[in-house]
């Protein structure tokens, strides 16, 4: 919810404070392109940054979802989901920014504050409801609650993997060819293309790895109304009921990996060893030192009874008399 607000807020104070502000916002996000460096580029297509934030948003949260939920639709979101609505209904925020920005503090009414807060609570409402947030988080936290062993110890995390192998590769490999991409002289299209693809294939990746499986049903409104307090509530509860096992990852190696001997540690037989003991290093013998006794003073305890806990033994010095 907090991070909500200071978006909305974000792109009010992004819209209000122009062409400079946009430049700046752009730039700190490293896509904003030198024009000395790109000559040909066509800015036609540019957005102002309201609009590109806003846009970035909707396509990063419904790439999010696609991957997530590996569904196949190219619009799971809707069009209201940081939709076209919201540039036609900023103007009151806009101006409330933009004389604010300026330092015009006297020059803004009562009835404009309320124009803009009424807007900025339409922002976060209507894409609250519409994009579906809660839904997402209620459908993670409700598979986990349904497959503890596997949403919580992991269960059966390397066979995915394994299963999976081939698309995981393409899919890293792909990523890495995006993030590398020289995006200096992309347009505002093609930079939130980049960026959605690579949220798309993590979001793809890491519900492959971790087993979630659920359908995205936003029109759904049967699930329960719990806080996230209750949730972590509830998860912590299942967590500690569960019993304690093996690393699974450590497991899986352990069936491909016969136990080896190695180096003893101990003098026992029929120790058991793990498979990764042979990574271990030797146990090295110490070295006999009665070869050096002849050197060293002859060692008595205190005949004291009541010995302090910090009294050491003292050398006795009689054979060391001069005269």
């Amino acid at each position: 919810m907090k991070l909500s607000i200071a978006t909305i807020a974000l792109l009010g104070s992004a819209s209000a404070c122009g062409d400079r502000h946009a430049h700046h916002m752009k730039k700190w996000l490293g896509i904003i392109p030198k024009h000395e460096t790109c000559p040909n580029r066509d800015t036609s297509t540019d957005m102002d940054n309201f609009e590109f934030h806003r846009v970035m948003h909707r396509e990063v949260h419904n790439e999010f979802i696609r991957g997530w939920y590996k569904d196949g639709r190219k619009d799971v979101t809707g069009d209201k989901c940081w939709g076209a609505w919201m540039d036609a209904d900023k103007d009151h925020f806009n101006a409330l920014f933009d004389k604010a920005h300026k330092g015009l503090i006297w020059d803004i009414s009562h009835q404009e504050i309320k124009n803009a807060v009424d807007e900025m609570m339409d922002f976060f409402f209507v894409n609250l409801d519409e994009c579906a947030y809660y839904h997402m988080i209620y459908d993670t936290y409700n598979w986990c609650m349904e497959n503890p062993m596997i949403c919580m110890k992991k269960k059966g995390i390397m066979d995915r993997i394994v299963d999976n192998a081939i698309p995981l590769a393409g899919q890293a490999i792909n990523a890495w060819t995006v993030f590398t991409a020289d995006s200096m002289c992309y347009s505002d299209e093609e930079i939130i293309s980049e960026v959605t693809s690579l949220v798309h294939t993590w979001a793809d990746m890491h519900s492959t790895i971790i087993g979630f499986e659920a359908k995205w049903e936003p029109e759904d409104k049967t699930y329960e109304k719990l806080t996230f307090k209750e949730m972590h509530h509830n998860l912590r509860e299942l967590h500690h009921s569960l019993p304690h096992g093996k690393c699974p990852v450590l497991a899986w190696f352990e069936q491909f990996m016969p136990a080896m001997p190695t180096y003893a540690l101990s003098h026992s037989e029929g120790m058991h060893h793990s498979p990764f003991d042979m990574f271990a290093m030797p146990a090295m013998p110490m070295p006999n030192m009665d070869m050096f006794k002849f050197m060293m003073p002859a060692m008595h305890a205190p005949k004291e009874h009541h010995q302090a806990p910090f009294a050491f033994p003292m050398p006795d010095f009689s054979q060391f008399k001069l005269f």
